[in-house]
């Protein structure tokens, strides 16, 4: 079956798995008044703070509160074997979302970014550092009030990648060959104060 978790405050999250090959579903880590951090599993526990090993799944971290975040310091992924697997990830706060230098979304489905999704313009971005990235299968949204800073976001086949900012700019944060790459999609940017990448790679 589908797992809800609901926290009125903060929460830390460093192992979710769901083990079924057969069966897939909707989960859900929400707060009503907190941020949602995702921290390196403690020794013993496996590197992963999200696991998936079944088809055509979502899985929703959702911060709600006026300083609520979300901070992703680990691995996501579908499948234990790779970028495997139909997970759809859904990351959304109220404020902002920041993928730490040991991020990374791995998944044969899509992901789903969203900074400042509370109402009116409060200036949430999204920030990935380092070596942070999102490996994808499946089409990739992330979209903020504030600025967008990016290192990596990949995916494949003809797969859009796009990138929102209401009120920011769209800027390169890893000073590497490229920030966003597809085989066959297309690539869309929008930014009310400028966009700076290195580069984007269509193969």
């Amino acid at each position: 079956g589908n797992v809800t978790i609901r926290e009125a405050n903060n929460i830390d999250v460093n192992r979710f798995l769901i083990n079924n090959p057969t069966v897939g579903g909707s989960h859900s880590i929400t707060t009503t008044n907190g941020s949602i951090n995702l921290v390196a599993s403690p020794t013993g526990f496996g590197s992963q703070i999200a696991a998936i090993i079944a088809p055509v799944t979502t899985l929703t971290f959702d911060a709600n509160g006026a300083s609520a975040d979300i901070a992703i310091d680990n691995l996501i992924r579908s499948n234990v074997a790779g970028p495997v697997g139909t997970l759809n990830v859904i990351l959304r706060a109220d404020r902002h979302v920041t993928f730490g230098t040991t991020a990374n979304v791995l998944t044969g489905g899509s992901a789903t970014v969203i900074a400042d999704d509370a109402a009116g313009n409060n200036g949430g971005a999204i920030t990935m550092t380092g070596g942070s990235i999102l490996n994808l299968s499946g089409v990739a949204n992330l979209t903020a009030d504030g600025n967008v800073a990016l290192t990596v976001v990949q995916t494949i086949a003809a797969n859009t990648i796009t990138v929102t900012s209401t009120s920011g700019a769209i800027t390169d944060n890893n000073g590497g060959s490229y920030n966003l790459r597809t085989d066959t999609g297309a690539i869309v940017l929008s930014a009310v104060t400028g966009i700076n990448l290195d580069s984007m790679v269509l193969n």
